[in-house]
């Protein structure tokens, strides 16, 4: 069980979320959506110690993580995709999957490489391609392999889907969703892509300046449509 509890953020004295709680239990998978700059982002470092100053309670199966790095984070579990996916322009696709070896997880038994190439089937014809040489969409869906190759138990997703070709899009959403159920893993995906979250999760939180303005089912959200229209409409 992942739970955030009363969080506030800060990137110096900008105060970026305010009061944020939920929680996230085991193999389940939770959207936080809303326009650029809401705050999306922010959460998920926060809950990674990935840059903003945080107040407030973070927990991991009851342990509190406020204090850890965020390498001792990865080792409880947790894997983060960050927006700008982080590739080694010059290590081969599989090299890049193989780091993540080095932050496998307490609480499961990692992967192998070519179990992750199995998964991606896309990305087992690139495996010796250099990073430099891959497309975004490409990018990121080595990104996405390489989190999950040290078995967490929570994946954070950030906004994967920017800027990639709606065939990229299907194919990893159907990839996520496969692997989420398969591995039982959780999942925290902060996305614009309402149909892509969708089918991604099971759940959503809007955010709004920072705020939960919604939180609840997909079938609670759809219907609330006022909540899409203030919310999410641009």
């Amino acid at each position: 069980m992942l739970e955030i509890a009363n969080l506030q953020a800060y990137y110096e004295t900008s105060h970026i979320l305010h009061d944020i709680s939920l929680s996230l239990a085991d193999g389940a998978g939770v959207a936080i959506v809303g326009r650029n700059g809401m705050g999306k982002s922010t959460l998920l470092k926060s809950v990674m110690g990935a840059g903003p100053r945080v107040k407030g309670t973070i927990r991991l199966d009851g342990r509190e993580l406020s204090a850890l790095a965020p390498f001792k984070r990865c080792r409880m579990g947790i894997s983060l995709v960050p927006e700008d996916r982080r590739i080694y322009p010059h290590l081969t696709v599989a090299e890049n999957i193989a780091l993540a070896g080095h932050a496998k997880s307490e609480t499961g038994k990692p992967y192998s490489v070519e179990e992750i190439l199995d998964f991606f089937p896309l990305l087992k014809k690139l495996a010796l391609r250099k990073g430099f040489q891959l497309s975004g969409g490409e990018q990121q869906l080595a990104a996405v392999a390489r989190a999950v190759l040290p078995s967490p138990s929570f994946l954070l997703l950030d906004e994967p889907t920017e800027g990639l070709a709606p065939l990229i899009v299907d194919s990893m959403g159907e990839e996520i969703r496969a692997i989420r159920h398969r591995e039982k893993m959780g999942l925290l995906l902060a996305e614009q892509n309402v149909d892509f979250a969708r089918h991604c999760t099971d759940h959503l939180v809007v955010l709004d300046v920072g705020r939960i303005v919604f939180s609840g089912s997909w079938a609670e959200f759809d219907g609330n449509p006022e909540i899409r229209e203030r919310h999410l409409s641009l």
